[in-house]
């Protein structure tokens, strides 16, 4: 008999809720503790270049303490006490005050905090493609329906942290670091940090990461992580590595949806750049 089968009856159901319970409290306590352990927090929305921030931050630890080369820089704070635990993650807890959502800073007193942004209008399309090619998920209709429906949610998202940045919140710009990479990654470097950070390392660690790199790792499996893998080898919108573009959203959407999230972008804190 199918699990789904013996979920539906009565006394199976009780204890399959009862253990997914228990797993829900079993995975915000380690949550916690991981928060908690983390020196630094890199936060962002999907889809706004975390995995590539996050290698080309592994490269240059791996090269400059001579310790293997993992995507988890925990497990390499462990083998270099000159590295930093760093937590990269999109969950990140806020709170309602006066009916808007904003960053729980109390929560993350002990922690540094880095916010990587990225242009929403490229997000969106991004995002469109994780949820329908990585996630196989069929509900989303076409990419200017969910571009309609999802785009103000994300706005509101990242205004939620603008109360805090140039205070607690570090910003770091998708666009800054595409433009000027190596000296985007020393400033990072520094705020983690980094005493001094080696510009040749730097350097060496950029290039280890450039986007022909990064899809060749994934294609073949080098870092034997999912994380870094195509959701299905042949459709390159599935891939992790997809294209990397500033303003890609153009080659994607309609114009009049286009004209829709500009019109929401007024709507965004200027701290964040994206408009004036």
């Amino acid at each position: 008999m199918r699990l789904m089968h013996l979920v539906k009856k009565p006394l199976i159901r009780k204890i399959h809720i009862h253990f997914a319970g228990v797993y829900n409290i079993y995975v915000r306590m380690i949550r916690k503790k991981i928060e908690r352990d983390a020196d630094v927090i890199i936060f962002s929305f999907p889809k706004s270049g975390r995995t590539w921030l996050r290698l080309i931050i592994a490269k240059y630890y791996s090269l400059v303490y001579g310790i293997p080369l993992s995507l988890e820089i925990f497990e390499m704070a462990s083998r270099s006490k000159k590295v930093p635990k760093i937590l990269f993650t999109h969950v990140i807890y806020t709170k309602k005050i006066k009916g808007k959502n904003i960053l729980d800073i109390d929560r993350y007193k002990k922690n540094k905090l880095i916010f990587l942004v990225r242009d929403p209008r490229d997000i969106i399309v991004s995002y469109f493609f994780h949820v329908t090619k990585r996630r196989g998920s069929i509900e989303y209709g076409d990419m200017n329906s969910f571009a309609k429906k999802e785009f103000a949610g994300l706005i509101n998202f990242i205004n939620s942290f603008a109360p805090f940045v140039g205070g607690r919140v570090h910003l770091v710009r998708y666009e800054d670091l595409k433009k000027n990479t190596s000296q985007e990654v020393y400033r990072i470097l520094a705020c983690l940090g980094e005493a001094d950070p080696v510009l040749d390392k730097i350097d060496e660690a950029v290039n280890f990461c450039k986007f022909n790199n990064m899809r060749k790792m994934e294609l073949e499996g080098q870092l034997d992580d999912d994380r870094l893998s195509p959701g299905c080898k042949g459709d390159v919108e599935s891939y992790k590595v997809r294209r990397g573009i500033v303003g890609g959203y153009r080659d994607y959407l309609d114009d009049r949806v286009i004209m829709f999230m500009d019109e929401c972008l007024k709507k965004l804190n200027k701290k964040f750049g994206y408009y004036d």
